[in-house]
């Protein structure tokens, strides 16, 4: 099956496409879309990514051994999913102290210390969003004229120092690591750890036919347990749900609409 014959689900209603086939990825995929135009982290990028499976979400699917989970994590990922594509939008999440301070390591610090390291620019990318559509990952950076993403981490003292040491990708990024490429196509991934007054860690990973194999799979088996899941609700509800709504932030504690929970920081707009 070709690129272009591969389908997921209507991103203007959120609905999967009853006919929708899924089957692993061929490698080097033209249609995946690389998106620039917004910022990670943001309102916007949540939405975007929103009901897809992400590399950062990948590890409810693999094992650090790629090997494709079963349980109660691959069906509370599935019902995750489900929520965000019946809302139309991320579910609520509360961003801790440590998720913005690496936020600005990796601005600041992290991604100069990657190009004094190795020598290549690297250029930021908002959402890579697979070809079948329903796939996609947030790479810290693609590498300049050449087909080669970046994973940068900046880990607690003591984890990085276990890394440098280890002196290999650690396990339970390398789901992470190998699904980018699924979602790219890539050959090579960067996977990179910076702390500062510490050497950086920088690995270049492989693409690795099990590792995809072993992706491919899982996903075919999550995405048809998925369908069925979402025929079953339609049914209970009687109905699709409405098109995607556009998400905002409200940030004015003074509209008459606003409960201040965090649950409610994240609001359709009506």
């Amino acid at each position: 099956m070709g690129c272009a014959e591969r389908r997921g689900w209507d991103d203007e209603s959120g609905i999967p496409d009853e006919n929708a086939i899924f089957q692993p990825k061929l490698p080097n995929c033209p249609q995946m879309k690389i998106h620039t135009d917004i910022e990670q982290g943001s309102l916007e990028w949540s939405v975007m990514r929103a009901g897809r499976v992400t590399a950062s979400g990948i590890d409810n699917l693999i094992t650090p051994l790629g090997k494709p989970k079963e349980g109660d994590a691959v069906k509370t990922y599935m019902l995750e999913l489900l929520a965000e594509n019946w809302i139309g939008g991320p579910l609520p999440a509360v961003q801790g102290v440590w998720d913005l301070d690496q936020g600005n390591y990796l601005e600041r610090y992290a991604r100069p210390a990657f190009t004094l390291e190795t020598g290549f620019e690297t250029s930021q990318v908002s959402f890579i969003e697979g070809d079948d559509t329903r796939t996609g990952a947030s790479p810290d950076g693609l590498l300049v004229g050449k087909e080669i993403g970046l994973e940068l981490k900046c880990p607690h003292v003591e984890k990085h120092i276990r890394y440098l040491i280890d002196g290999c990708v650690p396990k339970q990024y390398m789901p992470q690591v190998q699904f980018s490429m699924y979602v790219t196509g890539y050959s090579q991934w960067y996977f990179a750890s910076y702390r500062m007054k510490f050497p950086m860690l920088v690995m270049l990973v492989e693409r690795d036919d099990k590792w995809q194999k072993s992706i491919g799979e899982a996903l075919h088996d999550f995405f048809e347990a998925y369908d069925g899941a979402w025929k079953r609700l339609v049914a209970i509800n009687g109905a699709p749900p409405p098109p995607r709504q556009q998400f905002r932030r409200y940030d004015k504690l003074d509209d008459p609409r606003f409960d201040p929970k965090p649950e409610n920081f994240d609001m359709p707009i009506p």
